[in-house]
């Protein structure tokens, strides 16, 4: 049996739960965190961020001060977030594109966001973008809906090809 004991940076912080070599190690100050899986959230430099959930290896890795408010879940997902902060980024390497962007939602197996910096925008599989999302509680958002383009013109804008099996009505319910 070895024990092996790794040096704790987080000296005024409190409520975060740490699970895996390294995890949130360069949190200095951080409050709320859960960081599960090797490296997660761990930062390359002391940072002070709170409210973060990185469950999987290497997510949220490059964390630093102002990345608050961060879900990832997923090897790798977030992975080059430093200042971004209110992202939700689910699957392997979901996101990892990112590192100034907020309010991001990315969804799928190796999915990035359009850009690093990008806001308010949601990514489902590379398939199912939208723009403008930016409402909260039970505020709609204000922004678009694109299938098969990443920036939509309008409510809902999709490129290629569509099949209907019922009726179309424009501005009027069609049954």
């Amino acid at each position: 049996f070895r024990r092996v004991l790794f040096r704790s940076y987080n000296t005024t912080g409190g409520s975060n739960t740490a699970n895996g070599q390294n995890a949130l190690r360069n949190n200095i100050a951080g409050y709320s965190n859960t960081a599960i899986g090797y490296t997660a959230a761990q930062g390359t430099t002391s940072y002070n961020a709170s409210s973060l959930t990185a469950i999987g290896t290497g997510s949220l890795y490059n964390t630093t001060t102002g990345a608050d408010y961060n879900t990832a879940l997923g090897y790798h997902s977030g992975f080059g977030v430093t200042t971004g902060a209110s992202n939700i980024l689910l699957g392997y390497k979901a996101g990892d594109n990112l590192t100034t962007g907020s309010n991001n939602i990315v969804l799928g197996y190796n999915i990035d966001a359009p850009a690093v910096d990008s806001a308010n925008t949601l990514n489902i599989g590379n398939l199912i973008f939208a723009t403008g999302v930016d409402g909260t509680g039970t505020t709609l958002s204000s922004g678009n809906v694109g299938v098969g383009t990443t920036s939509p013109a309008a409510k809902l804008s999709v490129s290629g090809n569509g099949y209907l099996t019922g009726g179309l009505g424009v501005g009027v319910l069609n049954t």
